[in-house]
């Protein structure tokens, strides 16, 4: 009679501490940017009431009705939302939440710059009007 027996699996301890470290410094790094964008979605907070800046308050604002108006309002309300949950995952430690989180407000915020380039056209006029609207589009934030 034979005996079948599985081959002992060698588990490398060592590494674990190690990854337990380098994801508490995901996990703050990952809290430092949520609460930069926790700032940022309050800050733009007044847009969804008609006004530009909770300090600079601009009579001549007057939002454009539309589709490019309802994707602002939905962006600027889901905003303080999804930084406040990545940063309560941050917190507790789900990096993977808290990026997928953080992917989702970026994903909004590119949709919200698309309204603009929808209704405007993308303006590729020289060199230079070409590297401003990938710029716009790609690299600034704010």
């Amino acid at each position: 009679m034979v005996e079948m027996t599985e081959p002992a699996t060698i588990v490398d301890v060592a590494s674990a501490p190690a990854l337990h470290g380098e994801m508490r410094r995901c996990s703050k790094v990952l809290i430092a940017v949520a609460v930069f964008e926790l700032l940022a979605g309050v800050w733009s907070f007044p847009y969804l009431f008609g006004r530009a800046s909770i300090l600079f308050a601009n009579p001549l604002f007057l939002p454009e009705p539309g589709l490019g108006d309802a994707a602002v309002k939905v962006y600027v309300a889901s905003h303080p939302l999804f930084a406040l949950a990545a940063l309560a995952f941050a917190v507790k430690g789900r990096v993977r939440h808290a990026i997928v989180v953080l992917g989702a407000v970026e994903m909004m915020r590119w949709l919200n710059f698309m309204t603009s380039v929808v209704s405007n056209g993308l303006r590729l006029n020289d060199g230079l009007s070409v590297q401003w609207t990938a710029a716009q589009i790609f690299i600034f934030r704010y």
